[in-house]
């Protein structure tokens, strides 16, 4: 059980790492090209809300399918 959730928490953490390198390069791509200032910061954070709640909605996801397998 133990190896199962320590490779959950390791695809999600691998998630959150390909989605911030995949559009911060996005961003610096357009800032190279268009030369306009981009919020890094305010990218990452926005990506990391998004996860976030993906993450949450997952977890309440198997919460609920537990319970119901437990017959509460």
């Amino acid at each position: 059980m133990l190896a199962i959730i320590l490779a959950v928490l390791l695809a999600f953490g691998l998630q959150l790492v390909v989605w911030k390198c995949v559009v911060l390069g996005i961003s610096y791509g357009v800032h190279l090209l268009s030369g306009a200032d981009v919020p890094y910061g305010l990218i990452a954070l926005i990506v990391f809300g998004v996860w976030f709640v993906i993450l949450l909605i997952y977890g309440l996801f198997a919460y609920g399918a537990h319970r119901l397998e437990r017959g509460e």
